[in-house]
């Protein structure tokens, strides 16, 4: 009959508010950790309720407190609760708490233990290209001429111009790896290792040169 009556006075429907989750984004691993929900807009005197959960980790609750254990990783705490407002009502010899408005609330929050997310490294840069472009000087024509002397007068950068008779270690490496019968001039693309990257025919414009070293 108490609570009859009690449902039978209530003023007012369940009212939402908020809650405030006071936690770090990030700790160190074996670093206490204590998580504490402060609702806000609760009428006075009235009696809140609230709990949470982190999902993966252990949660102990000393008052207002939520001490947490985890191991390294990201987690979500979820905390939810309600309120309760009443008021005491005469009834005859009788005193009934009578139920005035009550309001629930449950927000989110997330934290990290440990390292977190390593950042993205960044790209590994490519290596320089060079130009080895091996020809036999007797018979260089006009073009091939004009070529290379737009290649000295513009200044592009590692490129490198010899004679297939070249007596240095470096060059008859090079011309080593050209085919018996192979037409000169011939480009040879090497990285900063020395590698081949790529061997052709010797491009006719100075942007087609440029392109094989970018």
């Amino acid at each position: 009959m108490r609570w009859l009556l009690a449902l039978a006075c209530v003023l007012s429907s369940a009212t939402a508010l908020n809650a405030d989750i006071d936690v770090q984004p990030q700790y160190k691993e074996h670093a206490a950790i204590v998580v504490t929900v402060v609702p806000s807009d609760v009428p006075q005197g009235a009696r809140v309720r609230s709990s949470i959960a982190i999902q993966g980790a252990t949660v102990r609750t000393f008052g207002d407190n939520h001490c947490v254990w985890a191991p390294p990783g990201s987690y979500i705490v979820v905390a939810s609760g309600v309120w309760v407002l009443t008021e005491d009502v005469n009834i005859g010899d009788q005193t009934v708490p009578v139920l005035v408005d009550f309001g629930q609330y449950q927000e989110t929050a997330n934290f990290t233990i440990g390292e977190g997310t390593p950042p993205t490294p960044p790209p590994t840069p490519s290596k320089k290209k060079w130009l080895i472009i091996i020809e036999e000087s007797s018979k260089r024509t006009s073009a091939q001429a004009n070529l290379y002397t737009k290649l000295r007068v513009q200044k592009v950068p590692r490129v490198i111009i010899a004679d297939q008779h070249d007596a240095s270690e470096r060059v008859r490496q090079y011309v080593a790896l050209i085919p018996d019968g192979t037409y000169l001039p011939r480009a040879i693309v090497v990285d900063e290792d020395g590698t081949v990257v790529q061997q052709a025919p010797l491009p006719d414009t100075i942007d087609a040169v440029k392109e094989l070293i970018q």
